[in-house]
């Protein structure tokens, strides 16, 4: 051994204050870095929640809002407040974060809808409609390189008595860029 009883290695040649400093160091760091990882699983989980519960309760607010009739020049089962003659122009879910809806008949063809990407309507697949339940269906999909949320839900058959086409199912969505971006931005 050396003379001063320190081994030859990096450590044993610090002093034993410059060690306990770096063990303090090292505990800091750790604990850092796991306060990190739990506020960002929190954040995370907290965001898409949030996002969650507004989509499903637009979703519900769908379903049970007054609809149109054929003879006041909506499409009939779409709500009032969504008369197609009013929406202006369709939300770029590329490039937007407010939410969509669209809705489908039985078969699976769009009605009406709030949104689109690349000017065409958000892709929602007969499979995922004929999955909704009528408690919803929460959902994420992929839209040429768009991901989006989706609450789906069927309205109930026979709201309107006409022979035209009756809206079946409402979905409701929004782009999960914003929220992606969020999480990117907190990790920062």
């Amino acid at each position: 051994m050396p003379p001063g009883g320190a081994s030859v290695g990096g450590l044993g040649r610090l002093p034993i204050r410059a060690r306990i400093a770096l063990f303090g160091a090292v505990v800091v760091l750790v604990a850092v870095v796991i306060f990190g990882a739990l506020v960002d699983i929190l954040f995370e989980r907290s965001v898409f929640a949030q996002q969650e519960q507004t989509l499903q309760r637009r979703t519900q607010a769908m379903v049970s809002a007054p609809a149109g009739r054929p003879a006041d020049g909506r499409t009939r089962g779409v709500p009032r407040g969504l008369d197609p003659q009013r929406v202006e122009a369709p939300v770029d879910l590329r490039n937007s974060n407010d939410t969509f809806t669209e809705f489908f008949d039985k078969s699976g063809g769009v009605i009406f809808t709030t949104g689109e990407i690349d000017g065409r309507p958000p892709r929602v697949s007969t499979t995922l409609l004929s999955a909704a339940t009528p408690a919803g269906v929460l959902t994420t999909v992929d839209d040429n390189g768009v991901t989006l949320r989706l609450s789906v839900r069927p309205i109930p058959a026979g709201r309107i008595s006409s022979t035209t086409v009756e809206p079946a199912y409402v979905v409701v969505g929004q782009s999960a860029a914003s929220i992606v971006a969020e999480v990117k931005q907190l990790r920062l």
